[in-house]
């Protein structure tokens, strides 16, 4: 027999919490992807190779909104534009 205040309906502030998480994650999911006429995925990897080999020079691991920019606007550069998917 359960125990008398057991399981999700106890809990509820954490239950929406756990909840209110897994809905947050597809807000931040981007809702657009690169894209060029007539370039391959090969076409994309090797662009975004070059990219970050460009912009994310330092060993630290932190990447910043500045470099991110920068990133864009290189893939941008190449001929890549965002997509809505």
């Amino acid at each position: 027999m359960p125990r008398s205040g057991s399981g999700p309906a106890s809990c509820p502030a954490l239950f929406l919490a756990f909840a209110a998480s897994l809905l947050g994650g597809c807000v931040l999911w981007p809702t657009w992807h690169w894209a060029k006429a007539g370039a391959s995925d090969a076409d994309y990897a090797r662009d975004e190779l070059t990219c970050k080999q460009l912009v994310y020079t330092t060993a630290d691991g932190m990447v910043t909104q500045a470099q991110v920019r920068r990133m864009h606007l290189c893939l941008e550069s190449k001929g890549w534009h965002k997509a809505e998917d």
